[in-house]
C-alpha cells in the first residue's frame, strides 16, 4: 500500500497586481495555487511581469512536503504539508529580472517519498510587460 497521496496543483487565483505605495510604484504581483490529493496537475502556468516583486501563496490539503523549484530563477522553496484535516499555507515572494519562461517542479514528487513517484510542475512565463501594470 502507499503511504501519502499523488497531488495536483490549481492554480487559485488568476495573477493580480497589489496598488501602488503612496507616492511610489511599489507593485506585487499574487499568485495563489492549491495542491490537492489525486494525480492531476491543473492551471499550474502563469504569466508575470519581470522586475516587478511576485508573492506565490501556495495552499496545501496533502500530509506531504513538497518544493516550488525554479532552477533557472535559482528558486526553490519548501511547501509545508497540511496539519491532519487543516490545508496549510506557504507564501514566499521574489522578484524575476529575466524575460523567458522558466519550468518549475517539486523535487521531492519524482522520488519514493510520497509512495508511487510522479511529477508537478509547470511553467512561469516572464514574458509580461511591466508597463501594462497599473
Amino acid at each position: 500500500a502507499s503511504i501519502g497521496s499523488s497531488v495536483a496543483l490549481a492554480l487559485v487565483a488568476a495573477t493580480s497586481v497589489a496598488g501602488a505605495a503612496p507616492g511610489g510604484n511599489s507593485y506585487v504581483q499574487k499568485v495563489g495555487i492549491t495542491i490537492l490529493t489525486g494525480d492531476r496537475v491543473t492551471e499550474a502556468n502563469v504569466a508575470l511581469a519581470p522586475g516587478v516583486p511576485v508573492r506565490i501563496t501556495v495552499t496545501n490539503y496533502t500530509r506531504e512536503f513538497h518544493t516550488f523549484t525554479v532552477p533557472g530563477l535559482g528558486l526553490s522553496e519548501l511547501i509545508l504539508p497540511a496539519r491532519v484535516h487543516t490545508p496549510r499555507e506557504t507564501t514566499f515572494s521574489f522578484t524575476p529580472h529575466q524575460w523567458g519562461s522558466f519550468a518549475w517542479h517539486c523535487v521531492i514528487c519524482p522520488t519514493r517519498m510520497h509512495g508511487t513517484p510522479h511529477t508537478m510542475g509547470g511553467t512561469i512565463y516572464l514574458i509580461t510587460d511591466p508597463s501594462a501594470l497599473p
